[in-house]
């Protein structure tokens, strides 16, 4: 047992604790130990507090530890009197807190600002922003009010040529300017229509929509000439008026151009000056295709001259051929003029009317300028099923096409050319020449074929053959029939007195009757027919000549 002494107060108490030096005491043993004696003291220690324990926690200061021991507010505040102020000593010292003074804070300054802020009144501001500022009567005096018309001039990137225009001092002032005479203007002349307000100068008549008729006078100028400037192309005028302009050609030329009603654009002059003839020769079937700028063509059509016939004889006896007719022939003027459309069917096939068109079936036609059915435009047809007035458009459905509204033009492109083959010679069998083939320019015209010879048979006795005739044109302007061939003559069995000929053309002679007849000497020109005397082999006829077609082209340009 081991004495621990604890001293309070004035006294001193040994208590007695069981120890043991050399043994090792428990943490919990020394625990109940100290609490035991913390018992029998009876309070040397504050009770566990938080504010205690935080005060502990920090490291005082002498100042700080002082301010524990003052007595009341009123010690506290004599103590910090000199540095802080009372609500009234701030009031007297400092602007209440405020947002804009709190933004004038964040700004930087100049002298020049700040010097502001200690302007007296409006009446010191005006007078020193005086130089930078107008008044209203200073506004007044050098600006022009704001106006929409005057911002627009103002846009404008004017001329001097321009400015100078408004200068002018009145109408007949700009009538100079620009080159228009003096005349007097009547606004009670009836307008081309009849109604009333149009404005008639020397013939002239200008509608409300600026569209004039009537006879046009240039007036020349002291050089004795008129500028027209050059314009992009117009627009489409009114029904029954033309436009005229000046444009560049395409080559740098500018010329003088026409827009019509439809569309259609024309230069002035074109194909007027410059006339040219053109001729395409067909000696065998094809295609017509119309060269750019011909307006008309003047076509031939000749036909196959017909073959001569075949001979065969016997001893003793004479067998004669008869020779091949003549081809005929036709001259025709077409004049390729462009159809207005009226009309478009949305069928299978297409209809198209166009009142006394012209076109012939098979003619290939071009179409534009068509309003509502536009699938038709710029492209080429084949003409089927023509009558006076409408004609089909061969192998095109339209039912798919938008509804036909208005206008159309038709232009002619093309056409089959056929060319007649001569007729084939007669056997000598004997047999009898062919037909000379068919000719034609479209469905324009035609010539058929001069006939084929036929045979005279062996005899001894007096003979004269046929003779045959030409073939003939139809649909031209001027059909001519073939000229016939002419005859041989048999006097015996061993004469013939006369020899005859094929058909002429007027392109070459017929062919001659011989042991075998002579083909045609020229285009459509019949073959001879062939003889045979005092024999049994026989000789063939002469062929026909074949058929031609002239095309010549009357071009402008």
């Amino acid at each position: 047992m081991t004495a621990l002494k604890t001293e309070v107060g004035a006294h001193s108490e040994a208590v007695a604790v069981p120890f043991a030096p050399s043994a090792t005491i428990p943490q919990t043993d020394v625990q109940r130990a100290i609490e035991a004696v913390a018992g029998l003291v009876g309070g040397p220690y504050q009770p566990l507090d938080a504010d205690l324990t935080a005060i502990a926690a920090l490291t005082t200061t002498s100042y700080g530890r002082a301010l524990l021991e003052l007595a009341n507010g009123a010690a506290l505040a004599a103590l910090v009197d000199s540095s802080f102020l009372t609500p009234a000593e701030g009031n007297a010292a400092y602007q209440p807190l405020d947002a804009d003074l709190t933004a004038i804070a964040a700004v930087t300054t100049a002298a020049y600002g700040r010097g502001l802020l200690a302007l007296a009144n409006a009446t010191a501001l005006a007078a020193e922003v005086d130089s930078f500022f107008l008044t209203p009567a200073e506004g007044n005096a050098a600006y022009q009010p704001l106006d929409s018309d005057l911002t627009a001039i103002a846009a404008l990137t004017t001329t001097s040529y321009g400015r100078a225009l408004l200068a002018l001092a009145n109408v007949a002032a700009l009538r100079g300017a620009v080159g228009i005479p003096t005349t007097t203007v009547d606004n009670t002349l009836p307008r081309y229509d009849g109604t009333a307000g149009a404005l008639q100068t020397s013939g002239v008549v200008v509608d409300d929509s600026n569209n004039v008729s009537g006879v046009i006078s240039l007036a020349l100028g002291t050089n004795g000439f008129h500028d027209l400037p050059e314009a992009a192309a117009p627009s489409t005028p009114a029904a029954d008026h033309i436009r005229l302009y000046a444009k560049d050609n395409g080559s740098g030329i500018s010329k003088l151009y026409t827009k019509d009603s439809t569309g259609a654009e024309t230069e002035i002059g074109a194909g007027a000056t410059a006339f040219s003839q053109v001729g395409q020769k067909f000696t065998a079937s094809g295609t017509y295709t119309r060269t750019a700028g011909c307006r008309s063509v003047d076509v031939m059509v000749l036909a196959g001259g017909g073959g001569g016939g075949g001979a065969k004889g016997a001893v003793g006896q004479i067998s004669i051929g008869d020779c091949g007719g003549g081809a005929g022939q036709s001259f025709r003027h077409i004049d390729f003029v462009q159809r207005t459309i009226t009309g478009a069917t949305q069928a299978n096939p297409c209809v198209i009317t166009s009142n006394g068109h012209g076109f012939q079936n098979s003619d290939v036609v071009q179409i534009n300028n068509v309003v509502g059915m536009t699938n038709l435009n710029g492209n080429t047809y084949t003409v089927a099923g023509a009558t006076t007035n409408t004609f089909q458009l061969s192998g095109i459905n339209s039912t798919g096409y938008g509804a036909y509204s208005s206008g159309g033009t038709i232009d002619f492109v093309s056409c089959p050319v056929t060319v007649g083959a001569g007729g084939t010679a007669g056997a000598a069998t004997p047999t009898s020449g062919g037909t000379g083939g068919t000719s034609s320019f479209g469905g324009y015209c035609s010539a058929t074929g001069g006939n084929g010879g036929g045979t005279l048979a062996a005899g001894t006795t007096d003979a004269v053959t046929a003779g045959w005739g030409g073939g003939s044109g139809t649909g031209g302007d001027i059909n001519i029939t073939g000229n016939w061939s002419t005859r041989s003559i048999r006097v015996s069995g061993t004469v013939a007195y006369r020899i005859g000929m094929g058909a002429d053309s007027p392109y070459g002679a017929g062919g001659p009757t011989s042991f075998t007849g002579f083909a045609g000497g020229g285009y459509g020109a019949g073959g001879g027919g062939a003889y045979e005397v005092n024999a049994a082999v026989g000789g063939a006829g002469g062929a026909g000549a074949p058929g031609l077609v002239l095309v010549t082209e009357n071009i402008y340009s």
